[in-house]
This record gives structure tokens, sequence and C-alpha cells, in this order.
């Protein structure tokens, strides 16, 4: 943390220091990217939270709409079944749809503020993250499907096994560590994606401006330079939820690093 606080003053007051972490071991330099990837995480965990405080009750009370089933041969079997519906609450927007009507484009679009999308459909299960400042610059990964097939001991999958799974306390205590570890595996993916990017125009400008610096060495100073954008844009994402966190990291991370790399560009002789 000590390293944490420095760059931020650093960042604030002495640029020119961000040069001591281009030699950084690779070790050190990834465990600051998984610290970063949790500060950006924050948002995404907090709504899971408040949803889950929520989540027991409208589940039960969903489930009351869903008639009898079970699971044959990997697919859903109603029984008693009509016709399929979406049936929304403050934190669930369910989707019952054993005759697949329904694309995941369409269960995608049930996302509305920290409502969690969720679909019982022909042969899957599909979970869509909650909405937010983080999640949504990585739009393919915020969906999730389960087939029944792969779900351990399926074919006993029914009705009253789902009312049992959501009134467990380890289960929703499983549902919210799923939530956080695959958060913070999302955002780290996302971080590394885009700091690999940053780094590719900022050494197109290191050879334009003559700045030794190697690939690895501007990628480090990249991931240390993103330290003060990262911790602005995930209070701001407190405050308003839909904010791009991630492009606004990476626009600010970028014009740090050309401030930085302005301390360390040789000067002309007169």
């Amino acid at each position: 943390m000590k390293t944490f606080f420095n760059v931020i003053g650093y960042t604030i007051k002495k640029p020119d220091e961000f040069i001591q972490f281009s030699k950084r071991t690779w070790g050190k330099v990834i465990g600051y990217v998984f610290l970063l990837s949790l500060i950006l995480s924050l948002p995404l965990i907090y709504q899971s939270i408040e949803i889950a405080q929520t989540f027991k009750k409208d589940s039960n009370e969903i489930i009351k709409k869903i008639p009898e089933f079970d699971i044959k041969d990997g697919k859903l079997n109603p029984k008693n079944y009509e016709e399929g519906f979406v049936y929304q609450t403050d934190s669930i927007v369910f989707t019952f749809d054993p005759d697949n009507k329904r694309t995941l484009s369409d269960i995608q679009q049930d996302q509305m503020g920290r409502a969690l999308p969720i679909a019982l459909m022909d042969k899957q299960i599909v979970l869509v993250l909650p909405q937010s400042s983080s999640a949504t610059d990585v739009v393919d990964t915020k969906t999730f499907t389960f087939p029944y097939a792969s779900i351990p001991k399926h074919d006993s999958f029914n009705k009253e096994s789902l009312t049992k799974i959501v009134n467990s306390r380890v289960n929703i205590n499983v549902f919210m560590s799923v939530i956080i570890v695959t958060s913070l595996f999302m955002m780290f993916g996302s971080f590394i994606f885009s700091t690999f990017f940053l780094t590719l125009l900022a050494n197109i400008s290191n050879k334009l401006t003559l700045v030794p610096l190697k690939f690895s060495e501007t990628f480090k100073i990249l991931v240390y330079a993103s330290t003060l954008p990262v911790v602005a844009a995930t209070i701001l994402s407190f405050i308003f939820p839909t904010l791009p966190a991630s492009s606004l990291v990476s626009g600010v991370t970028i014009l740090l690093f050309f401030m930085i790399q302005n301390t360390i560009r040789p000067r002309k002789v007169k």
C-alpha cells in the first residue's frame, strides 16, 4: 500500500519518479494490476451486494410463478405448461422460456438499473451481470450461460430443489463469491487489454520523440500511471453508475504518460 500512495503523490507532484517503475519485476507489476482491478470492481461488487439483500425475497416470489418442472435429457421439461413469461421484481428480471422464443440479446436488453436478468431457457440457464461503469466496457463478458447438462445432479433439478437452493444461506454466499471473483477477473482481463493497447500508442510516441524506453518498460509505467485515474473513476462510478470507467481510465492514463514522457525525453544541446 506504501507504493500505492507514493504513486498518487508522484502523479500530482513528481511525474519524473515514474521512471523507476519501468524496472519493477513482473511479479510486482501483475500484483499491482490485481490491486487496481479490485478497486475498479468495487462498484459492481457493491451493486451485487445490494441486489443480494432483496434477491432471496424476490426469488421466492418468482418461484411461485414457475410451473412444476424437471430436466430431461438436458432440456427443461415443464408440467401443465401453457407459455413462457417475463416477470420483473426490484432485483431480478426473470425469463421462463422453454420454447426458446427469446434470444441472448433479448435477455441482455432486460438489464435495467441494478436488476439482474436471469433466464431458464430450453437447454441452459442464462445470467447477466448488473450494468455498471466497469462492466459496460466489457459487454461480451457480462453474460454467462450454464447448460443444464453441466449442472451436478441436473436430473434432480426441479422447482422443489430450486426453492431449496434460493433459501440456502450457503448458496447465497457462493453466489456472492462467484460475483466477486468474476468481477475481479473480468476487470483484470479488461485492464491488461486496455494497457497493452495504450502501450502500443505510447511506444509509437516514444519512437517519434526518441524516448529510450522498451515496450515492456512502457507497459509497466502505464500500469502505475493508471493509479489515480482508477481511483477517480471508481469514485465517480458510485455517483454515476453508467459512466464508462475503463474508457475514462485509459484516456487520462495516456495523458499522464505524455507528461511522464516529457520528463525523460532527451534534451537538445544548445
